[in-house]
Formats: structure tokens, sequence, C-alpha cells
């Protein structure tokens, strides 16, 4: 009996260390996420490393904004949420076009035209095949206030879909 609970054992716990090195193995050291709170509250995302963050002045269709742009990045891949108060003063209309405006840069870096979702304030994927491949998965919306654009971009064999999705899935607004 003795003989068989140490066979029984010894099975599993070679069952908890294939199982640990499966784990382990499904683990990336080079993307450590973590959690921030960005944009005076509004949004909250998974960076996959240290962030950093600047602000600069800059216009979209005629609209001075101070614009913040923190950023993490791992290899070659960029993760950034961008945002920007937006004067109370701003129509709807006007909004819109800062939103078109935005978006309209974003495709313009990678040379590629904007999907007809862009628009809608849900993510889309814009990929450049010029002499670098870009990969381009990016989210601009308005909420509370606030202008916020979130991007994962890279080169399209670094910037994998579960990373890029793993990035947009976290965004949480408040």
């Amino acid at each position: 009996m003795f003989a068989t609970q140490v066979l029984f054992s010894r099975k599993w716990l070679l069952v908890a260390l294939i199982g640990t090195t499966f784990l382990l193995l499904g683990c990336s050291p080079e993307y450590n996420w973590r959690e921030f709170t960005v944009a005076d509250g509004r949004a909250r995302v998974a960076f996959p490393d240290r962030v950093q963050t600047e602000t600069r002045s800059l216009k979209l269709d005629a609209q001075p904004l101070e614009f913040s742009l923190t950023t993490a990045a791992v290899k070659q891949n960029l993760f950034a949420v961008g945002y920007a108060p937006l004067p109370a003063t701003l129509t709807p209309t006007q909004q819109t076009a800062v939103v078109e405006a935005l978006l309209k840069s974003l495709a313009a870096n990678l040379g590629v035209a904007l999907p007809e979702k862009a628009s809608q304030g849900e993510p889309f994927v814009l990929e450049s095949q010029t002499v670098k491949p870009m990969r381009m998965v990016a989210r601009v919306v308005i909420h509370r206030g606030y202008l916020l654009q979130f991007i994962a971009t890279g080169p399209p064999n670094e910037l994998l879909t579960t990373i890029s999705d793993e990035f947009m899935q976290s965004v949480s607004l408040r």
C-alpha cells in the first residue's frame, strides 16, 4: 500500500511539474503587463513595460490642444495612449472634425487609407507594406471631454495579434 501511495504521489508531482512548465513557457518576460490610469482618470489600460509621458502643444483641425502621450516600448513595438482635454466650447461638429484630423494623421503616417469603422470609436488595423512594413492597431474616441487615442504599433512579425489584442482589450473607459 505504501508503494502505491508513493507511486501515486510521484505521478501527481510529475503532472504538476509538467503543468507548471507549460504555464511558465506561456509567459513572456519581455511583456510585463501593468495597469495605469491615464487622461486624468478617464481611462485605465495595461502597458507591457514601464511608461513615459510627454506633453506638447499641437493643432488638430485648427484647434490648439495640450496633447499628452503615455508610451511603453518592447523590442520594436510601441504601445501608446494619447489624450487631450477638449475645450468646453467645441460643438459636436468641431469634436468630430478633431477626431477625423487625428485619424487622417495616423493613416498618413503609414501612407494608407482609413477603414470605415475608424471613426466609430472601435479598434481598427492599418498595415503599411512600404520598405519597412508596419502594423498599427488603433482606437480614437471622445470620452468625458477628452480626446483619447490608443495605439499599438510595430513590425507585423513582432506585433502579434495576441499582443495588440491584449493591449486593446485592457482599455477601460471610466
